[in-house]
């Protein structure tokens, strides 16, 4: 008998077991409270954001954008950062629901022709041409929902209120990218690059101007050998249909889609010189990161040369963030003239209720959109300058001052400069830091000797706006036009490359810059499984 009590006791002691632990993380989920989803791309938040977030929300990075549809899709999330042509077919497929702008911007800012101000005109282009390319699609579709309401002023309803409903409603713009060639300057590690110099004679003045076979022809008689490629069949379906010669170069169907991807893999194998297969000569990668550190690593057999957006091109040109022994500099970025923009951007999932909605959209207030409001708009890059500055002067000690004015003097030294005029107009930038010329501080700088550069870099990292550091850690192109002006001014220092690789200048003359296309699930996936079986199998 007691030997079949301790049976029964041993056997449900594990059962018990399982129960007390299910209990114990039943009442911590209670007691914490659930955690929805929010996703977003790979580092492209700053840590600190991020932080901020997670007190809230369960904060997810995904590869591929894909992964953010799916969830959207399976309601696995309720918001989060998305790209262009994303949103447009969730718009469509009337997965995503319209923002309130105004717990953002203030009142009125749901009004379009109030807060198209906050935005870069190239931005508000895209946007309102990402509007009449979701019209385009629904008109030339048969949708089960989203239909036309009137071809005359070209309005469409995803939603079945019967209120025409717009492409910029629905998303909250974050950064800008434009695609490019970055090409190494390193001619320690890439021995063969050993003419460097006339590589760059040859570019001269080409920016805009050459196809991206010229370009990477051109690059290959300077002897640039390994190329690193996205895999991202969105961008490399462009640069195949452009190789084709076909305008647009940017709308895919189920008749076209094949030919496209074809050219592409004939692309890399005749113009970059070897077999897309052939990984010794070409690298490929999702991630923008590894591309750019695969490009400037000092190392042997890495990318002599890479497709890259301009956001990491600015990265790998500020290659000590990345390898402490490369040179900043040791890259140069050129577009060509058959390009394409991105715009990525917060996007809220259909079954938001509106209190969360409120929560959300007050916790993005709070952090990465503190600075705009469509309220004073012409004040604003001074109102943002007097706080960035009014931290710069808290910073600013006596061993600061005292370590700047060593570094001038032999700064002065090697430039072969008056070292009593230099240490003079450190005086001179305190004089205009305690007055808030701003235009003084500009002008000592960007200067030959960058006085408080160093020290500018620490402000822009430790920086109590996170919209500032934000940006120092990501390094793309804002959106709206207070950022975008306040970094073009203070960020670069005045070094004209690296403003270049940050501008992003609109479509003129022969310079074409379009938009990635809107496809849907159905063609999405015979264009991965085909892109896949053409360059991996």
């Amino acid at each position: 008998m007691k030997r079949r009590i301790w049976k029964i006791i041993l056997f449900s002691i594990p059962f018990l077991i399982v129960i007390v632990i299910f209990a114990i993380l039943a009442s911590i989920k209670i007691n914490n409270g659930y955690q929805a989803s929010i996703y977003n791309y790979e580092s492209y938040l700053s840590p600190k954001v991020v932080k901020k977030i997670k007190q809230y929300y369960n904060y997810k990075e995904f590869k591929e954008v894909n992964e953010f549809s799916q969830a959207l899709y399976a309601e696995r999330t309720i918001a989060g950062i998305g790209s262009d042509f994303q949103a447009a077919q969730l718009i469509i497929d009337n997965k995503i629901k319209k923002i309130n702008f105004e717990l953002i911007f203030g009142k009125g800012a749901n009004e379009w022709e109030k807060r198209k101000l906050l935005y870069r005109s190239s931005i508000v282009k895209h946007m309102e041409k990402f509007d009449n390319l979701i019209y385009e699609t629904i008109k030339n579709k048969n949708h089960p929902t989203a239909r036309i309401l009137s071809e005359k002023d070209k309005t469409y309803d995803v939603n079945g209120d019967g209120i025409p409903d717009h492409f910029y409603e629905y998303i909250l713009p974050y950064y800008s990218q434009d695609k490019g060639v970055a090409l190494s300057l390193d001619k320690k590690n890439r021995p063969h690059l050993d003419k460097i110099e006339n590589t760059l004679k040859d570019l001269k003045n080409k920016d805009f101007k050459l196809t991206w076979e010229e370009l990477i022809r051109l690059l290959r008689k300077h002897n640039y050998q390994r190329f690193g490629w996205t895999n991202a069949y969105y961008d490399n379906l462009m640069i195949g249909s452009s190789y084709q010669g076909n305008k647009p170069y940017n709308i895919f169907n189920e008749k076209n889609y094949k030919q496209a991807i074809d050219a592409f893999v004939k692309f890399v194998n005749e113009v970059g010189g070897h077999n897309i297969k052939n990984t010794e000569y070409n690298y490929f990668s999702n991630d923008g990161l590894e591309l750019l550190n695969h490009l400037i690593e000092p190392k042997e057999k890495r990318s002599d040369a890479a497709v890259l957006y301009n956001g990491d091109a600015l990265d790998a040109y500020y290659s000590k963030d990345n390898f402490s022994l490369v040179k900043n500099g040791s890259i140069k970025f050129i577009r060509p003239k058959d390009n394409y923009m991105l715009m990525d951007g917060w996007i809220l999932s259909k079954r938001l209720d509106n209190k969360e909605t409120e929560r959300f959209l007050n916790l993005l207030k709070q952090t990465i959109y503190s600075q705009s409001s469509i309220k004073n708009i012409s004040n604003q890059l001074r109102n943002l300058e007097n706080n960035f500055f009014s931290q710069f002067k808290k910073y600013l000690s006596k061993k600061i001052i005292d370590d700047e004015k060593e570094f001038v003097k032999i700064r002065s030294k090697q430039l072969g400069y008056d070292q009593t005029i230099s240490l003079k107009k450190i005086n001179e930038f305190l004089s205009a830091l305690n007055e808030n010329n701003f235009y003084k501080i500009l002008k000592l700088r960007n200067s030959d000797l960058h006085y408080f550069s160093r020290h500018f870099d620490k402000i822009f990292e430790e920086n109590l706006i996170d919209e500032i550091i934000n940006f120092n850690y990501i390094s793309y192109t804002p959106t709206d036009n207070l950022m975008y002006k306040f970094f073009e001014k203070w960020y670069f220092s005045g070094d004209k490359v690296a403003l270049e690789i940050y501008k992003q200048r609109e479509s003129y003359g022969n310079y074409n810059l379009s938009t990635y296309p809107i496809i849907d699930n159905n063609l999405r996936t015979k264009i991965a499984t085909y892109y896949y079986e053409v360059t991996k199998s």
